[in-house]
C-alpha cells in the first residue's frame, strides 16, 4: 500500500508540472479544478467528475465546445487517465459510432472572473472496470492571443473495487 501512494504521489507531481518537469512561472489565463463526489466505486460503476472552468484573464474566454460522439463528453475539456501504476487507461471502443448524436455549444464566453461547470461522466469514455486506482486529470489548450500552451487540472483519485 505504502508503494502505491508512493507511485500516486510521484505521478500526482508530473501532472502536475506536466512531462518536461519544470511546471510553468507565467499565470495562466484560466484554471480547471476537478472533483469527485464518489472516490470509491465498484467496477463497472458510473464515474462522474465534476469540473469548473475560471477565466482568470482580463479578456472573454471563448468556452465553446460540443456534446459529441458517443461518449457525450463536452470537448472543451481533455481528459486524461493513468493506472496505478503511471500507465494510461485505454479509451473505450465503440462499435458503431456514427448514430451518436452531439449537440453544439456555440458562443459559449465567460468572462473574466466567471466560471462555468459541469458534471462528466469519464467512465462512458475511459475503461475504468478493472479494480484499482486511477488518477485523473483534466487540461486545455490556451490560444496564442492569451500565451499558449495547455493549463492543467488538479488531479483526482479513484479506487476501484472488485
Amino acid at each position: 500500500m505504502k508503494n502505491k501512494r508512493l507511485v500516486l504521489t510521484a505521478l500526482y507531481i508530473v501532472f502536475a508540472l506536466g512531462a518536461d518537469g519544470q511546471g510553468s512561472s507565467a499565470k495562466p489565463p484560466f484554471t480547471i479544478i476537478i472533483s469527485i463526489e464518489t472516490p470509491t466505486v465498484k467496477a463497472g460503476s458510473r464515474v462522474e467528475v465534476n469540473g469548473r472552468l475560471t477565466n482568470t484573464s482580463k479578456r472573454p474566454l471563448d468556452a465553446s465546445g460540443c456534446y459529441c460522439g458517443p461518449s457525450g463528453l463536452d470537448t472543451y475539456l481533455t481528459w486524461e487517465v493513468r493506472d496505478d501504476k503511471g500507465n494510461f487507461v485505454a479509451k473505450r471502443v465503440y462499435p458503431h459510432p456514427e448514430p451518436a448524436t452531439g449537440s453544439a455549444i456555440l458562443d459559449r464566453i465567460i468572462k473574466p472572473g466567471e466560471s462555468i461547470g459541469g458534471g462528466n461522466e469519464i467512465s462512458r469514455l475511459y475503461d475504468m472496470t478493472k479494480p484499482g486506482q486511477y488518477a485523473i486529470q483534466a487540461s486545455r489548450a490556451t490560444t496564442k492571443e492569451m500565451g499558449g500552451g495547455v493549463v492543467k487540472s488538479n488531479v483526482v483519485l479513484l479506487t476501484v473495487t472488485p
